[in-house]
């Protein structure tokens, strides 16, 4: 922004400024009175940087300052004045008025007041005096078009920071509401393998570790591979195994193109998640079926999963509304997000597709 500024002043000053002063005709300034010329001049630079710097950033700024930037703007206005008072004064030549002939001496009549021609001293001050005013308002317009430009980029750069500065927040919040449940779930599992003294609990700590230590390294990235995001959700997927029966189906498919595939951590953790919690029966056939598939810059992920009795219409769905919210942020109008009945009664399906076009 301030190279931009810099810029835009040396062709104000180098270009606009001499080129207006070249193509006006006040040329005849120089010669006139050039110690006149040289101070107007002057004096338009001083009044192109006083309304830029000074006087624009006052007036246009709601704050207890504005009132300077009106006093100076007037003090600016009475200088001008004191220009166009100057009394420097155009000859007749020059302006395409040329003076009447005298008349012939054999038709000589004596002179009529009507004859007069106008006083040329006033009427070359008053166009002088149009011409100072001219050139004043001229520049005062462009510096105040170049300051609403300035003004409204600065609001669109304020606003767009604003904008980011939401969307981490709102990411931050719904990374802090998928970590504590999915903690809280999975030390569950944990617990119930302790309490039945069951030899999967040492597989289950270890698999319990290395998610921890995989949430904790990636929490704060913005992006992971897609191979570590896979190895994640293999190990949570083991992990509920552990607490499983041969009455449960869990299945977890994948293929990739690309092992270094970019997306953000824990996106699929929430969908996986409620697969487990409303998907399981702990005595009656369930199944859980997750698949997922990256193929250039498109990923699919499903979850097919059974309904338990259990849960039926006790899910609140914040938690997929959590995570739609952080699809709205992470990749606006780039997924498809399906939430809902699968085919045959007592079955749920989610269905995300991701149109990363740089993957």
């Amino acid at each position: 922004m301030k190279s931009y500024s810099l810029y835009t002043d040396l062709v104000i000053c180098g270009l606009a400024l001499p080129l207006m002063l070249y193509l006006f005709p006040i040329e005849r300034w120089w010669g006139l009175n050039p110690v006149f010329f040289l101070l107007f001049v002057g004096w338009l630079y001083l009044t192109y940087f006083g309304y830029k710097y000074y006087i624009l950033p006052r007036v246009l700024m709601p704050h207890s300052r504005r009132m300077r930037g009106l006093m100076v703007m007037a003090l600016s206005v009475i200088g001008t004045l004191v220009f166009a008072s100057y009394p420097i004064h155009t000859p007749w030549e020059g302006h395409g008025r040329p003076r009447p002939l005298p008349p012939p001496a054999w038709n000589m009549a004596p002179p009529s007041p009507h004859d007069d021609i106008p006083d040329l001293p006033e009427w070359g001050m008053r166009l002088n005096q149009q011409a100072v005013w001219l050139y004043y308002i001229i520049v005062v317009m462009l510096c105040f078009g170049l300051g609403m430009e300035h003004r409204a980029s600065c609001l669109r750069m304020q606003s767009d920071r604003l904008e980011n500065e939401r969307n981490q927040a709102e990411l931050a919040l719904y990374k802090a509401q998928i970590n504590p449940h999915f903690l809280f779930n999975t030390l569950n599992t944990i617990y119930g393998l302790l309490i039945s003294r069951s030899e999967k609990a040492t597989t289950a700590l270890e698999y319990f570790i290395g998610i921890v230590r995989y949430m904790y390294q990636n929490a704060h990235r913005e992006m992971v591979t897609l191979s570590e995001e896979i190895a994640y959700l293999r190990h949570y997927t083991e992990l509920q195994k552990l607490r499983t029966t041969d009455v449960h189906d869990i299945s977890f498919t994948y293929h990739t193109d690309n092992s270094a595939y970019a997306l953000p951590p824990m996106l699929l953790t929430t969908f996986v998640e409620n697969a487990f919690k409303y998907g399981l029966s702990a005595d009656c056939p369930s199944f859980v079926h997750m698949s997922l598939v990256q193929h250039g810059g498109e990923l699919h992920f499903s979850v097919t999963n059974s309904i338990a009795r259990s849960h039926t219409g006790n899910s609140s769905g914040k938690g997929i509304e959590n995570c739609r919210q952080r699809l709205n942020l992470l990749y606006p109008g780039r997924f498809d997000l399906y939430t809902g009945p699968g085919d045959g009664d007592g079955v749920y399906n989610v269905s995300l597709n991701l149109h990363n076009p740089t993957p």
